[in-house]
């Protein structure tokens, strides 16, 4: 960038975790070693402002009726907030459950809802979600936001896996 040397760029690789406006400009590598000096060719690195809000993409419920997966559009700050199971509710037919956790995936971009009771099979419901907010800072449009969610039907022809850890030995059973 022309300002010097860049403090802890000393690495194979160097990387900015949150790139700045500021950030942009020309980068090149110095090299060394006991036989002499090189310099790199220069990179042209270009920062674009941030401008988009994170929106719900999409609500799916799981096999076990017992969870539901929120999809947003990016990366969501995985903080209190975001996995404040008080942020999310659910509607829907009789008596729908109630959200007892919330946890932001890998990805960002999901969050598993661990429901206190099961969704009834093939059931129509509505997940509204508040006070998300994105990487930067931007948050959920429209405030609040709701999304369809239709519990799993386990039906003829459907196929269930569950693997099932730590059960004990117990007895094998042929066929």
């Amino acid at each position: 960038e022309g300002v010097g040397a860049i403090a802890g760029a000393t690495q194979a690789t160097y990387a900015v975790p949150s790139a700045a406006m500021g950030d942009a400009g020309g980068y090149f590598c110095v090299l060394q070693n006991p036989l002499g000096t090189v310099n790199s060719g220069t990179a042209q690195v270009t920062v674009e402002a941030h401008t988009s809000v994170p929106r719900l993409v999409q609500a799916r419920g799981s096999s076990n009726l017992k969870q539901a997966i929120v999809s947003f559009s990016e990366r969501i700050l995985t903080n209190a907030v975001s996995q404040d199971q008080w942020n999310y509710s659910i509607a829907g037919e009789g008596t729908p459950p109630g959200v007892a956790a919330a946890a932001v995936d890998a990805t960002g971009t999901n969050v598993i809802l661990t429901l206190d009771g099961p969704l009834t099979p093939g059931g129509v419901y509505a997940v509204t979600v508040n006070d998300i907010s994105d990487l930067f800072g931007f948050t959920l449009d429209p405030k609040p936001s709701t999304a369809p969610l239709l519990a799993w039907v386990i039906s003829r022809g459907f196929a269930l896996e569950e693997l099932f850890l730590n059960i004990g030995t117990g007895t094998l059973v042929g066929d």
